[in-house]
């Protein structure tokens, strides 16, 4: 069969178009169709995100909810806890603080009576007489004054607020609750308060706390020492400028902290006392309280010689 090349160039034209135009129907027709269904599935995964981003921000809304209420309990209890252990700390000093209270109470007493036998036996008398018995009776007062009110200070809980403090007075308020009591135990406190100390920032009643518990620690630990010789407890404060802070130092020299338990002393029910004798809360505590006051505790001991805890606190700027 011959083909002329005519009709072979004919019907090479004729399927040549008939491409072309299947290209340009393609190109016309099924080309917005695939752009709809790109855009349509763009949309989809954009709807998608969308939703997932919704429902991320109702569940950290939901997180953030829950964790502002735990956070709230959890400063409720240790709340609790400061003013359950000043309680059990007052419960402690009650016996020393009333002898405490008792002696200048006799001393009024007296003196009273001293004045009533005067005026009973003397006719003619003047209240001048009795200026040195009254001056007597009234510094009794004023000290049974100083010792409950800051037995009431101690005692009172805190509201939390942070202001300008005076570590010289916090020590001072501190050691005239506890001082009978140490001297009962055969121990001193000294003080060596810098003059002119700058204010820290803090709250009176949480850094008492954390004295407190560190001087009766101090105690605790010079009681078991073997050797009964007399105790001493040395409270100063000072300021490092260079670091814009102030600072309470309290050394001891009872058994002192094995280096193993160094690390450990401020961890919550870590203790080296015996069954009744302690919760392990106490060091706990008072690191808690520094830390919130944005401060730091440092602790160095040396067994057989004696243990030195230095409570550091930021001065605010002018």
């Amino acid at each position: 069969m011959i083909i002329h090349r005519k009709t072979v160039l004919i019907f090479s034209a004729i399927f040549s178009g008939l491409f072309f135009f299947l290209f340009l129907l393609t190109r016309i027709v099924f080309l917005p169709v695939l752009l709809a269904v790109f855009l349509s599935s763009a949309a989809a995964v954009l709807l998608f995100e969308i939703i997932i981003l919704i429902r991320l921000t109702r569940l950290n809304k939901s997180t953030e909810k829950k964790l502002k209420e735990s956070y709230g309990k959890i400063k409720e209890t240790q709340s609790q806890l400061i003013q359950s252990a000043k309680m059990a700390s007052i419960g402690m000093l009650a016996g020393g603080v009333a002898h405490e209270i008792n002696n200048p109470l006799i001393g009024v007493l007296n003196n009273v009576q001293l004045i009533r036998i005067i005026q009973e036996q003397k006719k003619d008398f003047n209240l001048t007489d009795f200026n040195e018995l009254l001056s007597i009776i009234e510094e009794s007062a004023l000290r049974c004054k100083r010792i409950t009110q800051s037995l009431l200070d101690f005692s009172r809980e805190s509201k939390g607020l942070l202001q300008p403090v005076s570590l010289n007075e916090v020590v001072e308020k501190v050691v005239m609750v506890i001082e009978y009591e140490m001297k009962l135990q055969n121990i001193s406190i000294h003080k060596e308060l810098k003059p002119d100390l700058p204010l820290a920032l803090g709250n009176f009643q949480l850094l008492q706390q954390v004295v407190f518990d560190i001087i009766s620690n101090a105690k605790w630990a010079i009681e078991k020492k073997a050797q009964k010789t007399e105790g001493i407890i040395t409270v100063g404060t000072g300021f490092a400028a260079q670091d814009k802070q102030v600072y309470i130092s309290i050394s001891d020299n009872g058994i002192g902290i094995p280096k193993d338990d160094l690390d450990k002393v401020f961890e919550p029910f870590f203790t080296t006392k015996a069954i009744g004798e302690g919760t392990g809360l106490g060091l706990s505590i008072a690191y808690s309280i520094v830390k919130e006051h944005k401060g730091n505790i440092e602790v160095e001991s040396t067994v057989g010689k004696g243990t030195v805890f230095k409570i550091r606190l930021p001065v605010p700027e002018v």
